[in-house]
């Protein structure tokens, strides 16, 4: 699983870099959303070269308070459009997609004992916008496949 969201980081870099030159969205299947018939591709690659720069930005999806609409609003669009892009783009909701990007910023922080080997997994989930234990670990496990403790121990074992 660590494999695929290093894949997955891999990509968004891809996404980013090709931002610069117009990123090119698949552009079959745009018009067919019933909800999004007014958006056009280029449209949506504007959108998202937004929605990645905003979401690779670690105080932005530390934010407990992050929603849709907060994105949207931050992209200059409204929340059927960025819901559309990034389920279009990603094959995921909204705050799958958020959730993945959290635990991502995680998983590097418990890996990394020089600069966060004294913080307590506690003090990780709160940096990277939970606010309790159980929907930390419960994503945690679900993009991992294992607890924070066990990825913690693996890390350093590693090392």
């Amino acid at each position: 699983r660590n494999n695929d969201l290093m894949k997955s980081d891999k990509d968004n870099s891809v996404l980013m870099s090709a931002y610069g030159e117009e990123p090119a969205a698949d552009e079959e299947g745009w018009e067919e959303a019933d909800d999004c018939q007014e958006i056009t591709p280029e449209q949506a690659n504007a959108l998202l070269g937004k929605i990645i720069s905003l979401t690779n930005d670690t105080k932005i999806i530390s934010n407990p308070d992050l929603s849709l609409k907060t994105i949207a609003d931050m992209a200059g669009s409204n929340t059927k459009y960025v819901s559309f892009v990034i389920n279009k783009t990603y094959n995921k909701n909204f705050r799958t997609f958020i959730n993945e990007k959290r635990i991502r910023e995680a998983c590097k922080m418990l890996a990394d004992q020089e600069h966060y080997g004294n913080m307590t997994i506690q003090a990780i989930y709160e940096e990277v916008g939970y606010t309790n234990a159980v929907s930390f670990i419960r994503a945690f496990k679900k993009v991992n496949g294992m607890t924070p403790a066990m990825y913690k121990k693996l890390a350093a074992k590693n090392s």
